[in-house]
């Protein structure tokens, strides 16, 4: 890292990306290599992640240790399909369909992804809240409150979670790797229940 002409080092900044699972172990592969060769993630200024990054960023913010995620607890179930046919691989095409259509504004595109979201058969929120304790291992905020992004399901907003409105990180961590179909939307918006 270079120095700034007064002597200090520049501010800098970790941004992680989604990718699902394979993501969040790429991800979490890529900031162990970055550790062995000297360069510590969690020293960053500011993390931001969504989704899988979401995921990786409270683990490093928390300072998890490396070997910590080699086992990782095991997946949940999947969810079941619906007897109307709208299982995991049926709700994600329709998912990729509206974003994927130009003729949508992005706020309507994912206004209804959320309502699909809201509609489809997934893994609770509560156990899909589970599994990112078991990964994150604290519902506390680390020093910097790293930022996690989602959207809300009923405005189609985005939201960026920092621990200033009290919510748990896992809470906002789920919220923001629940695709459709996969687990519920885990977090409440300014007190309001999900798709509410």
């Amino acid at each position: 890292m270079n120095e700034t002409t007064n002597g200090t080092s520049p501010a800098w900044a970790l941004v992680l990306g989604s990718g699902g699972p394979v993501g969040t172990a790429w991800l979490l592969g890529l900031v162990s290599g970055l550790r062995r060769h000297g360069l510590d993630p969690a020293a960053a200024d500011l993390i931001v992640g969504t989704s899988a990054g979401a995921i990786a960023g409270a683990m490093i913010a928390a300072g998890r240790a490396p070997d910590a995620w080699a086992d990782l607890p095991p997946r949940p179930a999947e969810p079941g399909t619906r007897t109307d046919g709208s299982g995991l691989a049926s709700t994600m095409g329709r998912v990729f369909a509206v974003l994927g259509d130009p003729g949508l504004d992005p706020g309507e595109a994912r206004r209804r992804v959320g309502r699909i979201a809201l509609d489809a058969d997934a893994l609770a929120g509560e156990v899909h809240r589970e599994r990112m304790r078991d990964l994150v291992g604290t519902d506390e905020w680390p020093r910097g409150r790293p930022l996690v992004t989602g959207v809300d399901v009923s405005s189609g907003e985005p939201i960026v979670w920092d621990g200033s409105g009290g919510e748990p990180l896992t809470a906002a961590v789920a919220a923001s790797s629940a695709a459709p179909a996969y687990a519920a939307h885990a977090v409440p918006v300014e007190g309001r229940p999900p798709g509410a």
